[in-house]
């Protein structure tokens, strides 16, 4: 009797064992698949296609790769387009390092201090306080994090999308990655 359950027992265990594998290879194909979809994208050659763009960050604190951060949105690789980098208060400890970086580099920056949230979050106030100093000629608006140190053709790659007149709206990947 104890041989017979232990059978029974042993063949639920491979049943379960056997729906785990095939749902791991399922999983494994998709993620295969997914990976030449991603390689074919970033392989296509993007539409010239360069608005100009008022790139928008809001800032809050000297946090770890700010300097680095902050460089990397100076250092696109896309020709018209500008910084608006916000915060808060004017005391912010950023405020000093962004000032070191903006007489470095050539891209058309400014600070805006928004002043404190009323009615929405901090972040959100921010924003559409700096919404509302850009450039007119802006085509588009790009939001990115201080946390954020995008390659240099980040730009260009999340404007092209813009291109096609059906498409509103173009968003990347938290984590950036190089594919190639």
């Amino acid at each position: 009797m104890l041989l017979v359950l232990n059978w029974n027992a042993m063949a639920v265990f491979y049943f379960f064992a056997a729906i785990v594998i095939w749902l791991g290879l399922l999983s494994l194909r998709g993620g295969l698949s997914f990976a030449a979809y991603v390689r074919s994208e970033t392989a296509r050659l993007l539409p010239d296609f360069t608005p100009f763009v008022s790139l928008i960050a809001p800032c809050r604190g000297p946090e770890n790769g700010l300097r680095e951060n902050i460089e990397a949105l100076f250092q696109q690789d896309y020709p018209a387009y500008e910084i608006i980098l916000v915060t808060d208060r004017a005391e912010d400890a950023s405020l000093t390092m962004i000032a070191e970086i903006r007489k470095e580099e050539r891209v058309s920056s400014r600070i805006v201090i928004a002043g404190d949230a009323n009615g929405s979050g901090q972040k959100v106030h921010n924003l559409s306080v700096a919404v509302a100093q850009v450039d007119p000629r802006s085509e588009a608006f790009v939001f990115v994090d201080t946390d954020a140190r995008p390659q240099a053709n980040w730009l260009g790659s999340l404007v092209a999308p813009l291109a096609d007149e059906r498409v509103g709206a173009a968003s990347g990947y938290r984590w950036f990655a190089h594919w190639r």
